[in-house]
């Protein structure tokens, strides 16, 4: 079985995960229902709102990322514990016994589907918050390709996340209690940065937080703004944060007996 096969396979599984379509619908209704009225009141209220260093609307709805960061880990988790909450993991071992690229089928179908739901997200604000500013566009005034920046970034914490959340699913074999903590790490982890920000920062909501919200929404938070590092420096973090994840569950997948029923794997 080639891993192309195994990749289909694991495809099959998520697009007939009945669960996983419905937190799909809900989330893209959610994500539109809001973006559409806080970019209606942005523009109402104050069309520069979100201006960053002179350039109005840069990081306009950038913070719709963070608010709905719950949506990456519940995909994540579903896609990848669900042969574990219903038992079929032996199975699916047994039919294919290389471990290996049984993970990393599923990290990509993680990817994908992670990755579908955060380019939406970024799609959203951008015809949402953009497209009602008008002549106060970033794109009308010089400021399109930062603010595509910030939404690439805010892609990726999404995507980090979905990494991150498969990881520590495939480590503890558990749906709702990985939910859980992935969930309250996910808004927990900054009100942390007013305990210490040098220690926490480091968290991977926080970290990956930085690499798209408003300097000054961090600062406010912050113990200690100066203390906070630079956009490279927690992107290059929250990757690391991602690669550490996946090396952690490969090698826990790769050597865990899965069932009693399974003799061996290569």
């Amino acid at each position: 079985m080639t891993f192309r096969d195994i990749l289909a396979g694991e495809a099959r599984k998520a697009l007939t995960l009945r669960s996983l379509t419905l937190a799909t619908l809900i989330s893209t209704v959610v994500m539109l229902a809001f973006t559409l009225v806080d970019a209606l009141a942005a523009v109402l209220v104050n069309p520069a709102r979100g201006s960053v260093s002179g350039l109005p609307g840069i990081d306009a709805g950038t913070y719709c990322f963070f608010y709905f960061s719950f949506l990456p880990i519940i995909i994540a988790v579903l896609v990848t514990s669900s042969e574990y909450a219903g038992g079929q993991l032996t199975v699916s071992m047994l039919a294919v016994p290389r471990r290996g690229a049984v993970l990393a089928a599923k990290l990509v179908t993680v990817v994908v589907a992670t990755l579908g739901l955060a380019i939406l997200q970024a799609v959203m604000i951008l015809a949402c918050y953009q497209g009602m500013l008008g002549e106060n566009s970033v794109f009308a005034t010089g400021g399109g390709w930062q603010h595509l920046g910030l939404l690439a970034q805010g892609v990726l914490y999404w995507l980090m996340l979905g990494v991150l959340s498969m990881s520590v699913a495939v480590i503890f074999r558990q749906q709702t209690g990985v939910l859980a903590v992935m969930v309250s790490l996910a808004f927990l982890s900054t009100p942390l940065l007013m305990i210490s920000t040098a220690i926490f920062q480091y968290l991977p909501a926080n970290v990956g937080t930085m690499m798209f919200m408003a300097r000054e929404d961090v600062s406010n938070i912050a113990s200690d703004p100066g203390a906070l590092m630079g956009v490279p420096a927690a992107t290059a973090v929250t990757v690391l944060w991602s690669v550490v994840a996946i090396i952690a569950a490969a090698i826990v997948f790769t050597r865990r007996d899965v069932g009693a029923r399974l003799a061996s794997a290569e």
